[in-house]
């Protein structure tokens, strides 16, 4: 695994864009969405809200992953994910063990594709976990668990243990059910995007 650039921070934020983009059947991470690269957009939101400058954000990159850094201006962190074929699980994994090895408190999650996301949603869930420090604190939609998720560092190792396609989900199911994960409402999240008629679908009425 090979990581360009390290910084530290309380709270950082881990965007997974390692995938291949299979069903989309050209690097997703890099597809217009109004006229911006959508890993882009992603990064925006997060620059935007309250809670993250450039240097706490960290992106997954896996396959395609040179295409995909040439839309990344330099400030912006990546952790090549080496086994990111083997499953979202792994990248996590990857992917968490150099972050743990950070100045950091806590590290939410979050999906590259997930284009409903907007700068409040991430202000809102992180104003939620800063009240309940100690918890893990997730987004809740479709009657699930999901990311983005806010992770604080007594939960790395569980994510440093995920593979293959055992993403988060399961610990933040396990943990709920020991109160140790909170949910918070968020519909947008379910939003996530597949293929290009999804995205065109997406685009045209947002």
């Amino acid at each position: 695994m090979q990581v360009k650039t390290q910084n530290a921070g309380r709270m950082l934020a881990l965007v997974l864009a390692a995938g291949e983009s299979r069903r989309f059947g050209s690097p997703k991470q890099i597809a217009d969405v109004h006229q911006q690269p959508m890993l882009n957009r992603m990064i925006t939101a997060l620059v935007e809200s309250q809670c993250f400058q450039r240097d706490d954000i960290y992106i997954a990159l896996g396959a395609n992953k040179e295409n995909v850094r040439a839309v990344l201006s330099n400030e912006i962190q990546t952790i090549d994910v080496s086994d990111w074929h083997l499953g979202m699980g792994t990248s996590i994994s990857e992917s968490l063990s150099y972050l743990a090895t950070l100045d950091v408190s806590h590290v939410m999650i979050v999906l590259a594709d997930q284009v409903a996301l907007t700068s409040n949603h991430i202000d809102e869930l992180v104003q939620f976990s800063r009240l309940n420090n100690d918890k893990i604190v997730s987004a809740e939609y479709n009657n699930t668990l999901g990311v983005p998720a806010v992770f604080p560092r007594w939960s790395f190792p569980a994510l440093q243990a995920l593979s293959g396609e055992r993403g988060a989900k399961v610990i933040l199911q396990e943990q709920k059910q020991q109160n140790k994960a909170l949910a918070f409402a968020m519909p947008e999240a379910a939003i996530d995007i597949d293929t290009q008629a999804q995205l065109a679908d997406w685009v045209a009425t947002n």
